[in-house]
């Protein structure tokens, strides 16, 4: 009988001390609550829309898009058009690009880079859908002129960034979405239903490709919720123009070459 009782109290013994264990636990491995940084951007004569930012699901594009609203990168730039399921964000008012320098990141260098599609094509664990109002970021496709130029491609989004109105699911996995449109969302729609395009976008349409505003959509200003800047992983810019000049290059001297040998 004694031995019995012995058993129990050394059964109730572990039971607590494997509760109270289980309680720290609990207590001091809380999970942190996620913070959502938010953008608001001032569109001129429209009103303001409000950017919900997701770090848990898009880390370093986050941090990246972060730091540019900071520096002001996105104030006087334009909301400069749509396609069939996008409006296209982030050009200058000739409608060039600007392309992002370490100067944007606090840093004291005006040397170009870009950063890393954190996307399920290119090995991050994205799983944002391309659904209404999500926002996404834009980037190269050079592919297109050089099948093997995967890598660049993926990896060369820097400013420019699209705002979805039309699910797109061909476009999930393959371009990093980072935050949603929270407010001002009549604005948008305004934008994608009715604002004057360029030419008459038939053509455009049937191809899916950008019908610039014939107005300019101006961001009179960008600012965030937080003066965090977190630290943001760059990569080395990809310069496509030098690459197709250096490509001509060697197909004019490989011509030369077999001209020569043919005399």
């Amino acid at each position: 009988m004694e031995r019995r009782e012995k058993l129990q109290l050394i059964l109730m013994i572990l039971f607590f001390v494997v509760l109270v264990i289980t309680i720290g636990y609990m207590v001091f491995n809380k999970p942190k609550d996620i913070v959502y940084p938010k953008v608001t951007m001032k569109i001129k004569d429209k009103g303001e829309i409000v950017i919900e930012l997701y770090p848990e699901k898009a880390p370093n594009t986050v941090a990246n898009f972060v730091n540019l609203v900071s520096s002001g990168y996105y104030n006087g730039k334009l909301i400069y058009g749509r396609d069939i399921n996008t409006i296209h964000v982030g050009r200058k008012t000739d409608k060039t690009e600007e392309k992002v320098t370490l100067k944007n990141l606090g840093k004291d260098s005006d040397e170009k880079y870009t950063i890393k599609g954190e996307f399920a094509k290119n090995g991050f664990n994205n799983d944002l859908k391309h659904s209404k109002y999500m926002v996404s970021m834009g980037r190269a496709n050079y592919t297109q002129i050089a099948a093997g130029l995967v890598n660049e491609s993926y990896n060369s989004a820097g400013g420019l960034f699209n705002i979805v109105m039309k699910e797109d699911s061909a476009l999930d996995g393959k371009y990093a979405v980072f935050g949603k449109v929270i407010k001002g969302t009549e604005i948008l729609d305004e934008l994608y239903e009715k604002e004057e395009i360029v030419g008459d976008g038939k053509e455009e349409q049937l191809k899916a490709l950008l019908m610039p505003y014939k107005k300019q959509i101006l961001i009179e200003e960008a600012t965030v919720d937080t003066n965090n800047l977190p630290k943001v992983e760059t990569e080395k810019y990809f310069d496509f123009d030098n690459y197709l000049l250096e490509r001509v290059k060697k197909q004019l001297e490989a011509g030369n070459k077999n001209i020569q040998e043919e005399k």
